[in-house]
C-alpha cells in the first residue's frame, strides 16, 4: 500500500476520499486524477517550472490565512521563510506569481475569461486556492513516486548526442582512394582521413541512451562517470587526450592516456620486436632477403587492429578485439587491447586472406623511414593460427603532395560505375548519369526515388518495398543461414521477440530477430555470454585459486579472485574464461625487460652497452655505437628514436648534407669547420670556421658550399699578416706598409665598419673604415678616383653587343636606357649590365621559342603568343587536348602535362633503368604510383630520397656530387 500525502487527502472531499484511499498503486492514483481532468500534461509541465517555489510553502499554514487580494497574498508569502532559512524577496514571488497566472490561464476545468476577469478586479478567491492546494499535493505526490527530483548525472553537452560519430570507411581502388566521411550538419561530425596503403576501420562511440547503426560499443548500464564515451573520443580523434578516472567503462580507460604508458605496452614491444630482430639476424646474409639496413630501427611500437573480409564491410567492435586476441594468443603474444592511436602515429595491422592462408601486414605510418613486418597464419582455421614471419622490408611513407581535383573526379566517375552495378543486381538501374550528392534510382517494381551513394553501397533499396516486406518464419530461417546460423524457433511473430539460434561451434542463445539484422551474433564465440557462478569458481579451483565474489553480473564486470600464493587481484569472467588471464603479480616477472635484453638490442645495432647497471626505462646508460661513438640516454629513448647513433645517421631524407660533408668541404680549403652537429641544420644555418692562418669567422652554409666564399680576412690581401679580430696596434701596421699612420685610438675602433681618421705621408688627414683600407683604397687627394664617362660607357656597351643611349652618367646606381643587336630598348642601371649583360626581352623571346620546341616534339603545342616576364605563366596543351598554365623554367626541366603524369602507371623497372643510365642504383623493391619517396645510390655511395617522377622529369641527379 501506498502511504498518500495526508494534505491530498484534506483537500480532497470525502465523498472521492475514500474512494482514493481504496487506490493501493501508482497506476490507479494516476487513473484516477486523470478522471478528476487534473492530470494533464501542460499542467505537469507548468508544476515543473513552479517546483522550488512550491517547496517552500506550507499549505496548511496559508490555508487557514484569510487571503482577499493579490496584495494580500504577497504580504503572507513575505512574512514566510524558504527551507534554508532566507526571506523570499518581492520580485522572486512576483515571478511566481506571474507563473501561477499563466498556469491558471491553462486549467482546462476553468473558464478562462471569467478566470482573468476575477483575477485582476476581484482577486483571488479561496476556492481557486482550494483548488490550487489540491493540484500542488497531487504534483508533489508524482514528483515523488516517479523519482522526478532525482539528480541525473552531469553530461557534457552537445556530444552526448543518438549518434555522435557513425562511420568512417576508406576503400582502396588500385591505386587511388574512396573516403566516405561525416556530415556535419546538426550535430554529427565531419573527419575526413585520407592514406595511401592501408584500410582504417574507426569504430562510433554511443551516448547514454543512444543507439549506433554501424558499430556499436558494448557499455555497461551503470556508467559510474561523469563524461561521456563520445565525448571522450571526439576529443580523442582531435589528439586532444584527457584523464579519465572511470574504473567501471572500460573502453574509455583502454583509450586513455594513463594505460597507454602502462607496462602492459611494453611487454607487447618487447615480444614483437624480438621476433623482427630475430629474424633480421637470422637472414642478413641471405642473398634473398630484401634490404634490411642497420641504421633504421624495427618497428618497436607495434600495435594490431583486426580486419577480416566478411560479407559485411564492417564488424562489431567485440568481434574485431576478439580476432585480434586470438591472433596474438595463438602466436605466444601478451593481450593488448589499446593501439588505435599513440603519439600521433597510425598502427595498423590487416588479417586477411591471401588464397588458402590468412596474412597478418602490420605498418607504421611515419613520415619518415618505416619498417613493414609481413606474417602468415599457417593455417586456415583460426583456432590453429601461428605467425611465422616470412617477409621483412622497408617500407617508404605516404605521398605528401596529391592533386585532389582530379583524384576525386575519378573516385566520383568508379563510386557511379559501382551503384550502377549494385541496382542491376538487385533488379532495377540507376537513372543517374553524372555522380551528384543524391542519385536517381528505379527499382523493379518501377518505383523511382532519389538516396545518397553510401545508402545503396551499404545495402539500402527502395524504401516502398522495403516498407511491404513482411517477414515469416520461413523467410527467418533462410536469412539466419547467410549469417551462419541456424533458427531452431518454430513460431515467428515479429522482429521484437526472441528467438533461438545455433551457431557453427554448436552453441545456441535467444535474441530477436532484428538483433541478428544488424549484426549481433554468438555471445558465446563473442565472449559475452553470461556465465554461472558455480563454472568459475569451478575455473578458479582448476588453476589453484578460487573466486572470492559471490555475486556475478555479466562478463564484463570485475570480480575478486584469489591466486594460489594468495595474491588479490580483480578480473571480469571473460578475461579468465576466454583470454586466460589470471593474476597480475605471478605474470609480471616474466615480462620485465632485463640488462641482457638491453646488451642484445645494442649488439643488433652492431654497438654495445657499457653501462653494467639497468633499473628502468628511464634510467640514463652510457652507449657506445660501431664506430666508437659513445653517447648517453635511457634505454626508451635509444629504442624509439630513428637511428641507434645520432652521429652516425649517414643516409639523408633528400640531398641534405651533413656535418662530415661541411667538414671533408673545409678540409679541402685547408680549413676546419668548429660548430657541433646539433648546431647545423640546414644550408641557412650559420656556423664557425677557421682558415689555414687560424682565422675565425661565422658564415653560412650556403656560402661556402655554394658562392664559394672562405675566410673574410685572407681575401683582403692580408692573409699572412694577422689574426683576427683586428687590434689597433695592427692596424697602425696596416697603415705603417703604405707610407701614413692611423690617428685613431682603441676607443674609436669597435669593428672594421668604424670611421677612423687615417694620415698619408703627405700630411693628408681624412676618414674611413678599415674595410676600404683593405681593400686598397688610400688618400683621397694623393690618389682620386677616376669616374666612368658617357664615352667609357658606350665602348663598354659596344663590347657586350649593346648601344648606350643616355646622353649624361651620374653613378652606377640610375638607370640608363640601353638598346640591344634587335633594337630592343631597356632600361637598367651600370651595376645591372655588369653582373648581368643580357636583354630582357631577347630572353623572352627565346624562352618562348624554346617552350613551342620542346611542346612540338612531345605532340603539343604552345598557345601563349608573348611572355609578361621572365617568370609569368604560358599556355600548354597535350597531345590528348588538356590545357594547363606553368613557368617556362619548369618546361626546361622537363615537367609536362600533370593529368598525364597521374594517368602514367609507372613499374619498378622504370626506376632501376632510371638509376643504370645515371651510373647508380635504386634500393627500394616498391615503386607506388610514381609519387612514392624512393631509396636511391649514386655511383660515389650518396645515398637519398626521391620519388621517380621528381628525378625523370628532372635534369639533375645527385646533388652532392653534382653529377649530371
Amino acid at each position: 500500500m501506498l502511504s498518500v500525502n495526508s494534505r491530498i487527502i484534506k483537500v480532497i472531499n470525502t465523498n472521492d476520499s475514500e474512494n482514493f484511499k481504496a487506490k493501493s498503486t501508482f497506476l490507479d492514483f494516476k487513473k484516477y486524477l486523470q478522471d478528476k481532468k487534473l492530470h494533464n500534461t501542460s499542467i505537469i509541465n507548468k508544476f515543473r517550472v513552479l517546483q522550488d517555489f512550491f517547496s517552500t510553502m506550507e499549505i496548511t499554514q496559508i490555508e487557514s490565512t484569510r487571503v482577499e487580494d493579490v496584495e494580500d497574498y504577497k504580504r503572507v508569502l513575505l512574512k514566510r521563510k524558504s527551507t534554508r532559512g532566507s526571506p523570499l524577496s518581492a520580485h522572486s514571488i512576483n515571478q511566481k506569481l506571474h507563473a501561477i497566472k499563466s498556469f491558471f490561464s491553462y486549467l482546462r476545468n476553468l473558464k478562462r475569461r471569467e478566470l482573468v476577469r476575477k483575477r485582476y478586479k476581484k482577486g483571488v478567491s479561496s476556492e481557486y486556492l482550494d483548488k490550487l492546494r489540491q493540484v500542488i499535493d497531487e504534483f508533489e505526490f508524482i514528483c515523488e513516486v516517479e523519482n522526478i527530483k532525482k539528480e541525473k548525472p552531469d553530461l557534457i553537452p552537445p556530444y552526448t548526442l543518438k549518434e555522435l560519430i557513425k562511420m568512417l570507411r576508406v576503400t582502396l581502388f588500385k591505386n587511388d582512394i574512396e573516403l566516405e566521411h561525416l556530415n556535419s550538419k546538426k550535430k554529427n561530425f565531419e573527419i575526413k582521413i585520407a592514406y595511401r596503403d592501408f584500410i582504417i576501420i574507426l569504430f562510433s562511440a554511443v551516448g547514454t541512451g543512444a543507439r549506433n547503426t554501424a558499430v556499436r560499443l558494448l557499455l555497461k548500464e551503470d556508467l559510474d562517470c561523469n563524461k561521456c564515451m563520445g565525448a571522450f573520443l571526439l576529443k580523442f580523434f582531435f589528439f586532444n587526450l584527457i584523464e579519465v578516472n572511470c574504473k567501471k567503462c572500460i573502453p574509455t580507460v583502454l583509450l586513455s592516456r594513463k594505460n597507454r604508458e602502462s607496462k602492459y605496452r611494453v611487454r607487447i614491444e618487447k615480444k614483437v620486436c624480438q621476433l623482427v630482430k630475430d629474424y633480421i639476424i637470422n637472414n642478413n646474409n641471405d642473398p634473398d632477403c630484401p634490404y634490411v639496413f642497420p641504421s633504421i630501427r624495427p618497428v618497436t611500437k607495434f600495435s594490431i587492429i583486426a580486419q577480416k573480409k566478411l560479407k559485411y564491410p564492417f564488424l562489431k567492435t567485440m568481434q574485431i578485439t576478439r580476432i585480434m586476441k586470438r591472433a596474438k594468443i595463438r602466436a605466444g603474444l601478451p593481450d593488448d587491447n589499446r593501439g588505435y592511436h599513440s603519439n600521433r602515429r597510425t598502427f595498423i595491422t590487416e588479417i586477411y586472406k591471401n588464397g588458402t592462408k590468412y596474412e597478418l601486414v602490420s605498418k607504421q605510418v611515419d613520415h619518415q623511414s618505416m619498417l613493414g613486418v609481413t606474417g602468415v597464419y599457417e593455417s586456415s582455421n583460426p583456432e590453429d593460427w601461428n605467425i611465422k614471419f616470412i617477409d621483412i622490408r622497408n617500407l617508404m611513407p605516404e605521398i605528401n603532395q596529391i592533386n585532389w581535383r582530379m583524384l576525386n573526379k575519378k573516385i566520383n566517375a568508379q563510386k557511379l560505375e559501382i551503384v550502377k552495378k549494385i541496382a542491376i543486381a538487385k533488379g532495377g538501374e540507376c537513372l543517374s548519369k553524372t555522380f551528384t550528392r543524391k542519385l536517381k534510382f528505379r527499382c523493379s517494381e518501377k518505383h523511382e526515388w532519389r538516396t545518397r551513394y553510401k545508402n545503396v553501397r551499404y545495402g539500402n533499396w527502395c524504401p516502398k518495398c522495403g516498407r511491404n516486406k513482411k517477414y515469416d518464419l520461413k523467410t527467418v530461417k533462410k536469412e539466419a543461414r547467410k549469417f551462419g546460423y541456424r533458427c531452431l524457433s518454430n513460431t515467428y511473430i515479429s522482429c521484437d521477440i526472441k528467438m533461438t539460434f545455433r551457431c557453427k561451434n554448436k552453441h545456441e542463445w535467444e535474441a530477436p530477430w532484428y538483433s541478428i539484422q544488424r549484426g549481433q551474433g554468438c555471445p558465446y564465440c563473442a565472449g559475452n555470454a553470461k556465465l554461472a557462478i558455480e563454472k568459475l569458481q569451478k575455473l578458479a579451483e582448476r588453476r589453484g585459486g578460487q573466486l572470492i565474489s559471490t555475486k556475478y553480473i555479466n562478463t564484463n564486470e570485475k570480480l575478486l579472485w584469489k591466486c594460489k600464493y594468495g595474491h588479490r587481484f580483480k578480473r571480469t569472467a571473460g578475461e579468465v574464461k576466454y583470454f586466460k588471464r589470471w593474476c597480475y603479480i605471478c605474470q609480471r616477472p616474466h615480462n620485465k625487460i632485463t640488462i641482457e635484453d638491453v646488451k642484445k638490442f645494442a649488439r643488433v645495432h652492431k654497438g654495445k652497452l657499457i653501462s653494467e647497471e639497468y633499473k628502468n626505462l628511464t634510467s640514463e646508460l652510457l652507449w657506445e655505437c660501431a664506430n666508437k661513438h659513445q653517447f648517453k640516454g635511457s634505454y626508451y629513448n635509444v629504442r624509439n628514436r630513428k637511428n641507434f647513433c645520432l652521429l652516425c645517421a649517414k643516409i639523408p631524407t633528400s640531398n641534405k648534407l651533413t656535418i662530415y660533408d661541411l667538414q671533408a668541404l673545409a678540409n679541402e680549403r685547408s680549413g676546419e669547420c668548429l660548430s657541433e652537429a646539433h648546431e647545423y641544420k640546414n644550408i641557412k644555418s650559420v656556423l664557425k670556421w677557421r682558415c689555414k692562418n687560424n682565422h675565425e669567422w661565422m658564415d653560412k652554409v650556403s656560402a661556402i658550399k655554394y658562392e664559394k666564399r672562405w675566410c673574410p680576412i685572407c681575401t683582403r690581401r692580408y692573409e699572412s699578416c694577422y689574426r683576427p679580430p683586428f687590434t689597433i696596434q695592427e692596424i697602425r701596421k696596416i697603415a705603417e706598409a703604405r707610407g701614413g699612420e692611423c690617428l685613431s685610438t682603441k676607443e674609436d675602433y669597435q669593428n672594421r665598419s668604424s670611421q677612423l681618421i687615417w694620415q698619408c705621408a703627405k700630411k693628408h688627414k681624412w676618414k674611413a673604415n678599415l674595410v676600404s683600407v683593405l681593400d686598397g683604397y688610400w688618400c683621397p687627394e694623393c690618389e682620386p678616383r677616376k669616374g666612368y664617362t658617357v664615352e667609357d660607357l658606350k665602348k663598354f656597351a659596344e663590347s657586350k653587343g649593346f648601344k648606350f643611349l643616355s646622353k649624361e652618367y651620374k653613378s652606377r646606381t640610375i638607370e640608363y636606357e640601353w638598346e640591344c643587336k634587335n633594337k630592343h630598348k631597356i632600361k637598367a642601371s651600370l651595376r645591372r649590365m655588369l653582373s648581368n649583360d643580357t636583354c630582357i626581352e631577347c630572353k623572352k623571346v627565346e624562352l618562348l621559342q624554346k617552350c613551342r620546341e620542346i611542346a612540338h616534339k612531345k605532340g603539343g603545342q604552345c598557345l601563349s603568343h608573348e611572355l609578361k616576364d621572365i617568370r609569368s605563366y604560358v599556355l600548354l596543351r597535350c597531345s590528348k587536348g588538356d590545357d594547363w598554365k606553368t613557368r617556362p623554367k619548369a618546361i626546361l626541366n622537363g615537367e609536362w602535362c600533370p593529368k598525364c603524369s597521374i594517368e602514367k602507371k609507372y613499374t619498378l623497372q622504370d626506376a632501376y633503368d632510371l638509376a643504370y643510365r645515371n651510373g647508380g642504383a635504386c634500393l627500394s623493391l616498391d615503386v607506388g604510383d610514381g609519387n612514392l619517396d624512393l631509396l636511391w645510390q649514386c655511383k660515389n655511395g650518396h645515398r637519398w630520397k626521391s620519388p621517380l617522377i621528381k628525378l625523370i622529369n628532372s635534369k639533375n641527379w645527385c646533388i652532392q656530387c653534382n653529377s649530371p
